[in-house]
C-alpha cells in the first residue's frame, strides 16, 4: 500500500492484494481471506495506535511551553476549517484538516527524530483514519476533542494536554477497532449459519 503524493489517500500497490479496510469486506462475501485480513488489520491498528500515543503525548509535552501565538493560531485555524463541514467536502480533505492540528504541535516539539517517526506512523494510519471519517462520522467528534486539547495548550497545562490527547487518540483507535471486529464477527456468523444448514436448504 502506498500513499498518494497529493495526500488524497492510499492507493493499491501494483501486483499486491488490496489491504485497505476501506474495501467493502462484507460485499466480498464470506471469503475467509477477507476476515483473516480484517483480523490482521485490528492487530496492526492496535499496535500502531499505541506507538502513535507514545509519540504524540511526548511531542505535546515538549511543545506545551514552546508553542507561540502563531502556532496556537494555526491550530485554531485547523479547527475552524474542520468545523465548517462544507457541503460535498471530500473525506480526505476532512482528514487533512484534522491531521493539520496534530502537525502543528508535533512540529513545534523541537525533536526532529520524533517528527520523522510521527510522519511514518501518520502515513501508516491514514487508511484507517479514512475509514473512520468515511464510515464512522469521526470528523465532528475529532474537531470537538481538538478544541479541548487546544484550550489546555493555551493554559500551558501539560498534564491536561497529555490526558486529553491520550483519550482522543485512544478513542479514535477504539472506534475503528470496534468497527473492524464487528465486520469479522458478522462475517464469521454468516459463514457459520450457511455451513450449518442442511444442503437442500442452503440459499
Amino acid at each position: 500500500l502506498r500513499v498518494r503524493q497529493d495526500g488524497a489517500g492510499p492507493v493499491r500497490a501494483a501486483g499486491r492484494a488490496a489491504t485497505s479496510p476501506l474495501a467493502n469486506a462484507r460485499a466480498a462475501g464470506d471469503a475467509p481471506a477477507v476476515h483473516d485480513l480484517l483480523r490482521t488489520s485490528v492487530d496492526d491498528l492496535r499496535a500502531t495506535a499505541d506507538v502513535r500515543i507514545m509519540l504524540e503525548t511526548y511531542a505535546a509535552r515538549l511543545a506545551c511551553e514552546r508553542l507561540d501565538d502563531q502556532a496556537l493560531t494555526a491550530m485554531t485555524v485547523q479547527i475552524d476549517r474542520a468545523g465548517k463541514g462544507e457541503r460535498g467536502r471530500k473525506v480526505a480533505t476532512e482528514l487533512n484538516y484534522a491531521m493539520g492540528f496534530h502537525d502543528v504541535f508535533v512540529g513545534a516539539c523541537g525533536n526532529q527524530k520524533l517528527i520523522q517517526l510521527y510522519q511514518i506512523v501518520k502515513r501508516h494510519l491514514r487508511r484507517y483514519q479514512l475509514l473512520a471519517f468515511a464510515r464512522l462520522n469521526r470528523a465532528q467528534r475529532a474537531t470537538d476533542e481538538h478544541a479541548k486539547i487546544l484550550s489546555a495548550f493555551r493554559k500551558r497545562d501539560g498534564a491536561a494536554v497529555e490526558r486529553l490527547l491520550r483519550e482522543h487518540l485512544s478513542r479514535a483507535a477504539d472506534e475503528i477497532i470496534m468497527h473492524l471486529k464487528t465486520s469479522v464477527d458478522g462475517g464469521e456468523a454468516a459463514r457459520s449459519s450457511a455451513t450449518s444448514q442442511p444442503p437442500g436448504r442452503r440459499p
